[in-house]
């Protein structure tokens, strides 16, 4: 998937260079502006397999948490069928 991966809503001057899983490397002209545990809100373009990792998700409204959706892709089987004999 071509970049960018992610719209960021409150931050700018970053270049999104790599990415593996839920792991997003930025390169930010402007990195002194953010904070360790500084909140950055962002749409993703795609989201598996990241998502199904967890059990919610949380619903954000004007800088407020307001509810959460359940994950359901975390709780789907999988049945496993024999390889047939080569």
């Amino acid at each position: 998937m071509p970049f960018p991966r992610i719209e960021f809503l409150n931050l700018e001057a970053c270049e999104q260079v790599s990415q593996s899983e839920e792991h997003l490397v930025l390169n930010c002209t402007e990195y002194e502006r953010c904070d360790v545990g500084e909140t950055i809100y962002a749409l993703p373009m795609h989201i598996c397999p990241t998502v199904s990792k967890h059990p919610r998700a949380h619903v954000v409204e004007d800088n407020e948490i307001t509810g959460t959706w359940s994950i359901t892709a975390i709780d789907h089987d999988v049945e496993l069928k024999p390889e047939p004999d080569a």
